[in-house]
């Protein structure tokens, strides 16, 4: 969807491309996992999130973190410039409007094309406003497409990517808690609705 370069196979990150990802809330879970997987294949990073937060995302590899609710954040962005390629890992109106704001000049007018790449549908995302020339577009992987079979084949095969970089640890996400098992769900959820920030809930099944 990205149509990023891949990375490589091996405990050794690819070398810088030159080229840079905005990734928004890069503390989530999604967001720390697209932190690790660009770095390992040689982008360069930005990324907001809270400020507690700041020693993960940079421990994943994030070359310039920012607090995501500073009024001067969207103007220090800017100001690195060069930016390639846009992903909201969380795709909630706040953090649209701020990758937006990102892309916008001083008029709200939009100076180029772009596209941020999202993770839920656009029919979900209510009241957006985006200036001209910047689209947002849902990342929607289908595991069964027959497009997809080798880029499945090299991310979650026996000794593919993923399980290679799991065990490896060059690729990593945020920490997670186990708090117990099936019947920790409607907690686990509660939890959620509360608010967790730079962690995952884990239910296990087979947990009493």
């Amino acid at each position: 969807m990205l149509n990023m370069t891949r990375p490589p196979s091996t405990p050794t990150p690819a070398p810088s491309n030159g080229e840079t990802i905005l990734i928004w809330a890069g503390s989530s879970t999604i967001g720390s996992l697209a932190i690790s997987h660009a770095k390992h294949a040689g982008y360069t990073v930005i990324t907001a999130c809270s400020p507690h937060n700041f020693p993960l995302v940079k421990s994943l590899g994030a070359d310039h973190v920012f607090d995501r609710n500073e009024k001067e954040t969207v103007q220090k962005i800017k100001e690195l410039g060069g930016i390639h390629y846009f992903f909201d890992p969380v795709s909630k109106l706040d953090s649209l409007h701020m990758i937006s704001q990102v892309l916008s000049d001083s008029d709200g007018m939009s100076s180029r094309k772009a596209e941020i790449v999202t993770v839920v549908p656009d029919r979900m995302i209510q009241g957006l406003e985006l200036p001209e020339g910047i689209t947002t577009k849902f990342l929607m992987f289908r595991n069964k497409a027959e497009e997809n079979k080798e880029f499945v084949q090299w991310y979650v095969s026996k000794g593919g990517y993923l399980e290679s970089g799991l065990k490896g640890g060059w690729i990593r996400g945020v920490p997670g808690d186990v708090i117990g098992g099936l019947d920790k769900v409607s907690e686990g959820v509660e939890m959620l609705g509360k608010g967790v920030s730079g962690r995952r809930i884990i239910v296990e099944p087979w947990r009493d």
